[in-house]
């Protein structure tokens, strides 16, 4: 039996989890999921704190994230910003359970598609502190060109912080050729959640293709979710 070490919930400290699929038989079959990864996603995107409803792969990105601002507490915790006040913080679609906490920030902002297309953002070059963003990359055509316009954005030493859904049993492959498939809800197709990228071990890949070289892995202990930080 798969065995879980509890760490307590970096967005709100709580301890307890409770566990509901995620997947459903039509994507498992598009993914060509095995039953290993079929349980790893479904760990990542539906193993839930019983307290704040944040799934793994939120619960990842809210540690990563704490790690980079060297915060010792919880997400949740952060009533006074005064030592973050100068932090200048994008979030890219909205990140999970994430971004009430985030819009906290003074200054924060949130762009979501199709208003903003990731490819070829409207905003300056080196504007941002921090640039976030949760299961966004593989709905993006081009990852390489949105992981670019990441980069130009983000000021001198500015850092990324996003998830993706890593199957690290295999490598990525591009579904050009492939059946469209969706993420989301079951029968439903929003062309938001069309999947482009379907990511492996080798996802660092496009990180490096987008002129990236300082790339960092934050996890909670297990690689069933993983937080990519990339620095400027």
């Amino acid at each position: 039996m798969h065995e879980t070490t509890i760490i307590p919930c970096p967005v709100c400290g709580g301890l307890g989890l409770q566990q509901h699929d995620v997947l459903w038989p039509e994507l498992v079959a598009a993914w060509e999921l095995t039953p290993e990864e079929t349980r790893r996603i479904n760990r990542q995107q539906g193993e839930c704190c019983t307290q704040c409803g944040a799934n793994l792969r939120s619960r990842t990105l809210a540690g990563g994230f704490l790690e980079c601002l060297n915060w010792p507490q919880t997400l949740r915790d952060m009533n006074d910003l005064s030592h973050t006040a100068h932090h200048r913080i994008l979030e890219i679609n909205a990140a999970g359970t994430l971004s009430p906490y985030l819009s906290k920030f003074r200054h924060y902002r949130l762009i979501e598609y199709p208003e903003f297309d990731m490819q070829k953002l409207e905003l300056p070059a080196d504007s941002y502190d921090f640039v976030i963003h949760s299961d966004t990359l593989e709905h993006v055509p081009d990852p390489v060109a949105g992981l670019r316009e990441c980069r130009r954005v983000l000021r001198p030493s500015g850092t990324l912080v996003l998830t993706i859904p890593i199957v690290p049993t295999r490598l990525t492959r591009r579904r050009t050729n492939l059946p469209p498939a969706y993420h989301g809800n079951p029968g439903e197709k929003p062309e938001d959640q069309i999947v482009h990228t379907e990511y492996g071990a080798d996802f660092y890949l496009d990180f490096i293709a987008a002129g990236w070289t300082k790339v960092s892995l934050f996890t909670l202990g297990t690689p069933d979710a993983l937080a990519v930080i990339g620095t400027k």
